[in-house]
């Protein structure tokens, strides 16, 4: 679950281990799913847009800002 401005929004994503390169599938990188558990996100590319499609966002999901993925967008 992300809380985001008073919003709650729920989706499943696969826990993963940011320390070992296969935890998640080939097109997913994995990343802060919160402060102690780390999920999957599907990999998409901050410079388009669209690269998530329609209701997600293409977010920075590592501290570093080098991993980026899809999640719920907020409304």
């Amino acid at each position: 679950m992300r809380l985001f401005r008073g919003h709650g929004v729920f989706w499943c994503a696969r826990l993963c281990n940011p320390l070992v390169a296969d935890s998640c599938p080939a097109d997913h990188v994995c990343g802060a799913g919160s402060a102690t558990v780390s999920t999957c996100y599907r990999k998409c590319d901050p410079v388009e847009p669209r690269s998530c499609g329609e209701g997600w966002s293409c977010v920075s999901v590592s501290e570093d800002m080098t991993q980026w993925g899809c999640r719920p967008a907020s409304r």
